[in-house]
């Protein structure tokens, strides 16, 4: 059966097999504002309006888009919004007592509604109407309609003016890390030359000072009390500070030792702001205060209901025999067949995560990442799916996210990849987690190491580490003693490591030419094309070339097998694992290379290489070089390369189809390059069928 079409089958089972019991769902508060008598705030894309001091909220507004930035009018009878009403982001204002919204602004660009002047006559928003760049200009409209006007300033994203109106303080760009529901920005600790600052302007001659930095960002300022507050991570996580326009010095207000504050604002005697979706309100010299808010309303994104979750497929596992696949789904884990067979649902927990199911190699078990303790711990079960007993290990103390999982061939040992760059190994037997070794030096930007593969006999685990140069090097881990090797040199690129069934040889790719391409965001990379070479390294010692030539000799007959007496014939023998010989330790570098050979394929674009029978490598090549402004990467080519042949030769079908090409009579007979891609908005889905729906329980909001 289409590996589509067969992902989409399973995709309609999770639904049918989903928990459809509901917990009321935790509220995300944000954005919050003050009047005399109101506090208005943001959640799930409206604007909702509550009593001061907490209590019952009414929802505002009820857009198909995103309603966010509410602030009050002077006077509290009025707020503005940045809404989607029409398809465009424009700022727009509402009656605190409800009411039509009515539209300010009318520019085919994003205008941002940021607040008011102090008589209340204009609303401040912010645009890229007439930037050059990638920044932003604060204007002003009239709270009645008609044409907007700029302010003096160069560039602005956020502001509010002093209550004389004489001077505003404002930050020219956006900080490194931000949140709003059609955006979000998380370089926390970003400590460049666009580092969030807050500047003082006077508007009349334009005299301006710039509230002294340490280095983190400064952002969201207010005036109260003729001076300016502002938020800053200066210091650890983003606390309160103040700046005296007078002295020229700023201080701490409020030192945060939790969640970072995401938006402060004040009504000119107090300070409120969110952290982690709950609303405080502070006045400077005391502690926050929470304010309980009682938000009710028909939360369509929360409610338990049919939906398709075709486009959220993240993750699909194939049995070690490929009549199953595992599939991670909108947070849940299913199982479908290839071709005949019952779908089950492995996972049915409405508010957890799961993710990354790997078969274990007899089968019978899949294990998954599962955050319902809070921290993600690695979750093993059986392939009968939900109501089986579920063994759970907790991994790192930190919080982390893992990827990749990796089951060894003896069933003992699970290894993978966590988003702090480390690389483990799971001791399934014991519950011991280890470090396999050093972890990467370099994340982020940079080319991330590619691949990792278990010896056939499971002691052996063979994994690429970003060195100190950006280059990923091998390293292979004995799990007998814990101590990893590295087993290439740093001067080149190695990636995408693989052993061959007997244990004889390591194969693997490495580049002496991705230098220029190691950093991506450096646009100067795009003009380089890195080619890619087969190597193959001989893990004992006395293991001839795999090139070496052939003797002609005479080859003794093999020794003929005892019988097992004890063997019950009616029952298969299961595969025996032998154990295979390793010679590194102790060796330098120099030493190990002298057992590489590079095999004779010519140099490309190599990816994906796994080695299947003794001599035969299986391996994508691209089609042409990369092409950055094109809408989707090049295809591909999956090459069979067989040491007796010592050439590639293509295997056919074509892109995301499994049938011959028309000049070909039949697969197996005729062989033909495979074109793999994946255009852009591709999906598990077929067109030609309907995409599938499953029940959302309540308590498990869409992601």
């Amino acid at each position: 059966m289409n590996r589509q079409r067969w992902m989409g089958v399973g995709m309609l089972a999770l639904g049918l097999a989903t928990s459809t019991q509901a917990a009321s769902p935790t509220r995300l508060l944000q954005s919050p504002v003050l009047s005399a008598t109101h506090l208005a705030f943001v959640s799930g894309g409206d604007v909702w309006v509550a009593p001061r001091g907490g209590g019952k909220a009414v929802r505002l507004t009820t857009g198909t888009g995103i309603e966010q930035a509410p602030s009050f009018s002077p006077d509290g009878q009025t707020i503005a919004f940045t809404g989607e009403y029409d398809g465009n982001t424009d700022v727009f204002t509402v009656p605190v007592a409800g009411g039509v919204p009515k539209r300010l602004t009318f520019h085919p660009a994003a205008d941002n509604a940021v607040g008011w002047t102090p008589d209340g006559a204009r609303v401040i928003f912010r645009s890229n109407r007439d930037s050059a760049s990638r920044y932003t200009r604060l204007w002003h409209v009239s709270a009645g309609g008609g044409a907007a006007s700029v302010l003096p300033l160069p560039m602005g994203s956020a502001g509010t003016m002093s209550p004389d109106g004489k001077s505003i303080a404002y930050t020219p760009q956006e900080q490194g890390f931000s949140f709003n529901h059609t955006r979000y920005t998380a370089w926390g600790n970003y400590r460049g030359g666009l580092t969030g600052a807050v500047w003082i302007t006077q508007l009349d001659g334009l005299k301006t000072t710039k509230v002294p930095s340490e280095g983190g960002a400064d952002f969201s300022p207010v005036w109260l009390g003729g001076q300016v507050y502002f938020l800053s991570g200066r210091k650890g996580p983003v606390s309160v500070y103040r700046f005296d326009p007078a002295s020229g010095q700023a201080s701490l207000v409020w030192q945060n030792r939790g969640s970072d504050i995401r938006s402060l604002s004040t009504d000119g005697k107090q300070l409120v702001f969110d952290r982690l979706g709950t609303i405080h309100t502070l006045t400077p010299g005391s502690e926050p205060v929470a304010v309980n808010i009682d938000l009710d309303g028909d939360m369509p994104d929360v409610r338990p209901r049919v939906a398709s979750v075709a486009a959220e497929v993240r993750d699909v596992a194939l049995s070690p025999t490929g009549i199953r696949a595992a599939v991670e789904a909108h947070g849940e884990i299913i199982t479908v067949p290839v071709k005949e067979g019952m779908i089950r649902t492995i996972t049915a927990t409405p508010g957890t995560m799961e993710r990354s199911p790997v078969w274990s190699p007899d089968g019978q078990s899949i294990a998954y990442f599962s955050d319902e303790s809070g921290l993600y711990a690695l979750h093993v079960t059986s392939q009968q799916g939900a109501g089986k007993a579920v063994k759970k290990y907790a991994l790192a103390a930190e919080p982390a996210y893992y990827s990749d999982p990796l089951w060894a061939p003896d069933g003992k040992h699970i290894a993978f990849k966590d988003n702090r760059l480390n690389t483990w190994i799971l001791n399934l037997a014991t519950g011991k987690l280890s470090a396999a070794g050093p972890p990467d030096e370099f994340g982020g930007f940079a080319t991330a190491a590619r691949g990792m593969a278990w010896s056939p006999d499971g002691q052996w685990l063979v994994y690429a580490r970003v060195s100190g140069n950006h280059f990923p090097v091998l390293m292979l881990h004995d799990v007998a003693t814990g101590k990893a090797t590295q087993i290439t040199d740093a001067m080149a690129m190695a990636s995408d490591p693989s052993f061959d069934r007997d244990g004889k040889y390591l194969y693997f790719l490495s580049s002496n030419n991705a230098g220029g391409t190691i950093m991506p965001l450096d646009m100067s990379s795009d003009v380089y094309q890195p080619t890619m070479s087969v190597w193959a390294l001989a893990l004992a010692e006395g293991t001839p070339s795999p090139l070496a030539p052939e003797l002609g000799d005479e080859k003794a007959p093999p020794a003929a097998a005892a019988p097992d007496k004890k063997a019950d014939p009616k029952k298969p023998a299961a595969p025996a694992i032998t154990p295979i010989r390793v010679d590194i330790a102790g060796l330098s570098l120099p030493a190990i290379g002298r057992r590489l050979t590079a095999l004779p394929l010519p140099v490309a674009d190599y990816r994906n290489l796994v080695a299947g029978k003794d001599g035969v490598l299986w391996l994508l090549r691209a089609n042409e070089p990369l092409d950055v402004d094109a809408d989707e990467r090049p295809g591909a080519t999956l090459l069979r390369w067989q040491l007796e042949a010592r050439k590639p030769r293509p295997c056919s079908t074509r892109r995301n189809s499994s049938a011959c090409p028309p000049t070909a009579p039949n697969c197996s007979s005729a062989p033909r390059p495979i074109r793999l891609a994946n255009p852009p908005g591709w999906s598990p889905m077929p067109p030609s069928r309907s995409r599938p729906a499953i029940p959302i329980p309540a308590s498990k909001p869409m992601a």
